[in-house]
């Protein structure tokens, strides 16, 4: 399978320190837009990769993705028939998409978690006329879950040079009732309807040649008094790490089409497979633990923290 062209990770300087300095952030899943200005941010959509340092600095507990910027000018107005099965060929639903920082990717994985009907500002309407929301059922109007997908673009060894495609998929049903349908729906490859994709930058971008990597990561700390002393190697690990869990969206055209893959996947729920994208990120080896730093340990930690960022 195709990989990112060598020519975007040569070099092993150190990043310098007045780069360094500013890419620490508040928050170790999402980024502020003060803290991209400070960066050089142009205010459009990009991606980031945000590293959840361990405490003292010196490794990567693990990273996350995040997006921030806007993601359309105008709304999306879809047929509702396209979402959901039965509705009338007369009924729309326009949805207005939020910032892209909305969505989170708490699973350290390049697929967002759902966005939920209650976070998701759509209007519903048959000919000019909104439909209330109690009147949804009656309608076919079952639900709405949103969730974007992320993968470098296609083009990324050429001119256009170093993006990532994200896709935003719809689905017929509300989080919870996702949920019932079994743990195959928080797989990646869950099924769902495309309603809109865009590409965007990853940024910060580094100069080519000097530290071995095409972008900055953006860094969370646990404390003030503890700069990042990790390594070039280990911070490039767990960039690819993360990278490397892209896939391809399962996107499908019809309703017909996506119930015909729910049915299946609730006979077998292991046929959800993800797709694999056009290109990737390459792989680099993450540096040996320091001695004592077992998997269940980290597991302990990972495990604790995803608990205090859901809060």
């Amino acid at each position: 399978m195709p990989v990112l062209d060598q020519r975007f990770f040569q070099g092993d300087e150190r990043i310098p320190p007045d780069i360094l300095s500013k890419l620490y952030v508040d928050s170790p899943s999402r980024v502020q837009p003060a803290v991209a200005n400070r960066l050089g941010w142009d205010g459009k959509l990009a991606g980031t990769v945000i590293l959840e340092l361990a405490e003292g600095g010196a490794t990567v507990r693990r990273g996350f993705f995040s997006l921030l910027g806007p993601l359309a000018d105008q709304p999306v107005v879809i047929p509702a028939y396209k979402i959901w099965a039965g509705a009338a060929r007369d009924i729309t639903v326009t949805i207005t998409l939020p910032p892209a920082e909305a969505f989170s990717f708490l699973d350290g994985t390049l697929a967002s978690d759902y966005m939920d009907q209650d976070e998701i500002n759509f209007v519903v309407s048959k000919g000019h006329t909104p439909i209330l929301p109690t009147h949804y059922r009656r309608n076919h109007i079952t639900g709405l879950a949103l969730r974007m997908l992320v993968h470098l673009a296609k083009g990324s060894n050429g001119r256009g040079g170093l993006a990532v495609k994200l896709t935003l998929l719809a689905f017929p049903r509300d989080v919870e009732d996702l949920r019932e349908e079994g743990e195959a729906t928080q797989h990646a490859g869950w099924a769902g309807i495309k309603i809109f994709e865009a590409e965007s930058p990853l940024f910060p971008a580094a100069p080519l040649g000097q530290w071995g990597n095409p972008i900055y990561p953006l860094l969370y700390r646990h404390s003030i008094s503890a700069p990042c002393t990790a390594t070039n190697q280990e911070l490039r690990s767990a960039i690819a790490a993360l990278m490397n869990t892209a896939c391809t969206p399962t996107a499908c055209t019809s309703t017909a089409a996506l119930q015909r893959f729910w049915d299946s996947a609730q006979t077998d729920p292991d046929s959800v497979q993800a797709g694999q994208p056009n290109i990737t990120w390459p792989h680099e080896e993450r540096p040996a633990r320091a001695e004592g730093e077992n998997k269940q340990t980290i597991a302990k930690q990972i495990k604790g923290e995803k608990t205090r960022i859901s809060r």
